[in-house]
């Protein structure tokens, strides 16, 4: 794991992954992450914060927009510690492949409120499900945050 100082923080270069590759049975859903342990204690000597927002950017330049996501877990094995383990939605998102590096930051300041969210579906299919409105609200309970212009992929059944 590499770290970087920046004005607004520390920012961890780690490899991603999905949750596939993770050892422990979990199923990253939403915008949630698993990060080893060594950041925790990292940020717990710069601040004392009970939120973990981050910022997951790609390490190569390239275009994607970074993605604001939330730790759920931090691994406690030392055999991991240069990992970060993402829902398979961010991969894409990010044009990574397996173990490409990111770049991870802490969120220190409090996010905005968003006010309205605008979905436009990128296949048609979403149209012929029944109900719309139940769909999307029980796809995003999993999301603690949304990202100006990043799709997300939403599994419905």
């Amino acid at each position: 794991m590499n770290i970087k100082m920046t004005e607004t923080g520390r920012t961890f270069v780690l490899n991603c992954y999905t949750d596939m590759f993770y050892p422990n049975p979990i199923v990253l859903k939403g915008d949630n992450i698993v990060v080893p342990t060594s950041i925790l204690e990292e940020i717990q000597e710069q601040e004392h914060s009970t939120h973990f927002i981050f910022s997951l950017k790609t390490v190569s330049g390239g275009s994607s927009n970074p993605i604001t996501c939330k730790a759920i877990e931090f691994s406690h094995d030392s055999t991991l510690s240069g990992n970060v383990y993402i829902p398979q939605w961010m991969q894409q998102t990010l044009l990574l492949s397996p173990g490409d590096c990111v770049s991870i930051s802490m969120v220190s300041d409090e996010l905005p409120k968003g006010t309205k969210v605008t979905v436009q579906p990128q296949d048609s299919l979403f149209l012929t499900l029944d109900n719309h409105k139940s769909v999307l609200e029980q796809a995003l309970v999993d999301f603690n945050t949304l990202t100006t212009n990043t799709s997300i992929i939403i599994s419905h059944e």
